[in-house]
């Protein structure tokens, strides 16, 4: 009697990829289909990045049918960039994003076209730190570094420098603005167009601020750091430096630190 068996993976028709096993003898041949194990990887956002057989499929989610990822012309298959695995996708304007998360913690984005085929690379992020990969986390709906968060962290809470009236002057991060007071409400300090930064004018910095008909009134006060030398004259007296800047729109106006006067106290 003759006998034999065949099984393995391949395409039947628009069944799409699929396990399949023949056996026959003398009499009969037995042909057996069945689908390949399917494994959902996310599906956080419009798409779900699904893993059929040792492929990878671009499905909307809840659906089952859209583009295979492809690369060179031929279907990316699991395993093939070595410890590389392919972590989140989703729909773009142009195609899909693709996001892949080496073995050493490393990011890359691919960009593809509406057919699943790679185009490009949209970011290498060499950590999951990269703010850049922070900030594409949203357009995956997705947590991809795993820090807690989907895209950057929040600013660092404001520091009050005061709040004596009706205006408060805070600094977040390395920036200063003239909120009204008790509220994160009101404009930016700003000189020539930019942002007024900390550290921008030496050892000058803001100390207070006070809205007025026309705008504010930003004081400023001249902290030197102490040199080696200055020990002795400092011990018995303190420098203090000061100045005032105004306008309309929070904006400060120019000026220079050797021009104002310096009084001892």
């Amino acid at each position: 009697m003759l006998t034999g068996t065949f099984s393995g993976l391949t395409t039947v028709g628009s069944f799409g990829q699929a396990q399949v096993s023949l056996s026959y003898d003398s009499h009969d041949v037995f042909l057996t289909i069945a689908a390949p194990p399917v494994t959902v990887i996310e599906s956080y956002g419009s798409t779900s990045l699904v893993q059929v057989g040792n492929n990878y499929f671009l499905y909307p989610v809840g659906g089952s049918s859209g583009p295979e990822l492809s690369v060179w012309g031929a279907p990316v298959v699991a395993g093939q960039f070595g410890s590389t695995t392919v972590i989140g996708a989703e729909r773009t304007a142009s195609g899909y994003d693709v996001a892949w998360k080496t073995g050493a913690g490393q990011y890359s984005i691919w960009g593809t076209d509406s057919n699943g085929n790679y185009v490009g690379n949209v970011l290498d992020a060499p950590s999951g730190s990269s703010s850049a990969l922070q900030s594409i986390e949203p357009v995956f709906h997705q947590d991809l570094n795993g820090d807690g968060l989907i895209g950057p962290p929040p600013p660092p809470p404001p520091t009050v420098i005061e709040a004596y009236g009706s205006t408060d002057l805070d600094q977040v991060a390395s920036n200063y603005f003239l909120y009204v007071h008790g509220t994160s409400s009101g404009p930016e300090l700003m000189l020539g167009g930019a942002a007024v930064m900390a550290g921008q004018f030496g050892s000058w910095a803001p100390i207070g601020a006070e809205r007025t008909a026309s705008g504010y009134d930003v004081a400023w006060k001249n902290c030197p750091v102490p040199s080696p030398n200055d020990h002795k004259r400092r011990s018995s007296v303190s420098l203090g430096c000061f100045g005032k800047v105004s306008a309309s729109d929070g904006s400060a106006s120019p000026f220079t630190p050797a021009t104002r006067p310096c009084v001892a106290k």
